[in-house]
């Protein structure tokens, strides 16, 4: 937020006498927005109020940590005392650019300042410690968190499965979804993609909860029952409006993963509902990601992919045509030979030691 161009009605802080010239000479030559507006308030321009909120914005728009943390310094050399929501943001910065040491440094000391940690504090070093993969030190801060009875939110839970399951630990993964469950935090597209990523890659016994948790996100009206596919045009559709009930972000699809896209398909193949003429729409072309494990998944699964088609023959944008490879399929019941059919002789020989290939 930029600073008023106009002095507001409430009186300033008085600014110090002594103008500490040499770290405004420094914030000026690293962050000069934000020596702009200490200028102002040495000149008695502008309230305390609005120099923290200033300084804030430039801590979040740094180009590195040590842009912002020579707001931080300047603040410091002003005699000016900076509050949590400072620490935070500079917390943040840190972790942004993979610097857990520094940012867990900041964490310990910003108490002594008169700055108390809240759960977006904790937030910002549970992401720093995500980013460098410390499954222990994220959980050491969420024990600390709640054995003074706080309890978290749901971005916070998240990230703290998120990082657990990355570091290929399941069950404390589960542990933690099972304590924001037991404290009614609401869950949502990123919470159960997370949970079931990190079951996906334990053992069996995690695995085997994957399916409970798809049914759980339709119970709770986090995805729609159908879950993209409509039967009457046989189609799969990953698209929000088709799949998601509640709009937890503006930004849900990149949260669907490649294990909660491959629990989808389970959960059809098992109904049975993906057969040779499946078509299979992805959202959009912005998340290619998303397309590219569709398309893995649909060659997992035994089809061929090819592009989507109308009826006039005109490509459906985003659209795939599965075309089955199932074993179930008889080689006997080919009436022509196509390339379709040679690659599907040759897939079941290949594959299912079925016929010879030709």
């Amino acid at each position: 937020n930029e600073a008023p161009n106009e002095a507001p009605n409430e009186a300033p802080n008085e600014a110090p006498n002594d103008t500490p010239t040499d770290a405004l000479d420094h914030t000026r030559d690293v962050v000069p927005q934000n020596a702009e507006i200490l200028t102002q308030y040495v000149n008695r321009k502008v309230a305390l109020g609005n120099v923290l909120k200033v300084t804030t914005a430039r801590i979040r728009n740094a180009s590195s940590p040590e842009q912002a943390a020579a707001c931080v310094t300047a603040l410091k050399a002003y005699g000016i005392i900076p509050d949590t929501i400072i620490y935070n943001a500079l917390i943040s910065s840190y972790a942004h650019y993979n610097r857990p040491d520094e940012a867990e440094a900041i964490f310990k000391g910003m108490s002594a300042e008169g700055a108390v940690p809240d759960l977006i504090t904790c937030t910002a070093l549970i992401t720093a410690y995500i980013k460098s993969g410390r499954a222990d030190a994220a959980m050491a801060v969420f024990t600390a968190i709640r054995n003074t009875g706080a309890v978290p939110d749901s971005y916070f839970y998240s990230a703290l499965i998120s990082v657990l399951g990355n570091a290929r630990l399941p069950a404390q993964a589960l542990a933690v979804f099972d304590d924001m469950c037991a404290n009614g935090v609401r869950r949502n597209v990123a919470t159960y993609s997370s949970l079931i990523a990190a079951c996906d890659r334990g053992s069996e016994i995690e695995k085997y909860k994957v399916p409970d948790l798809l049914q759980n996100m339709v119970n709770e009206k986090i995805l729609l029952p159908s879950l993209g596919f409509d039967a009457r045009s046989n189609t799969l559709v990953f698209q929000l409006k088709r799949m998601i009930a509640i709009r937890g972000s503006a930004n849900e699809a990149s949260t669907m993963n490649g294990s909660l896209v491959k629990t989808i398909f389970n959960h059809h193949a098992s109904k049975g509902h993906l057969t040779d003429r499946t078509l299979f729409i992805i959202e959009d072309v912005r998340h290619n990601s998303l397309r590219q494990i569709v398309e893995s998944c649909i060659l997992n699964f035994g089809f061929k992919v090819a592009d989507a088609t109308r009826p006039d023959g005109s490509l459906i944008p985003n659209g795939l045509y599965a075309r089955s490879l199932h074993p179930s399929q008889k080689p006997q019941l080919l009436r022509h030979r196509t390339p379709a059919a040679d690659y599907l002789l040759d897939y079941l020989h290949r594959n299912c030691g079925i016929g010879d290939g030709t």
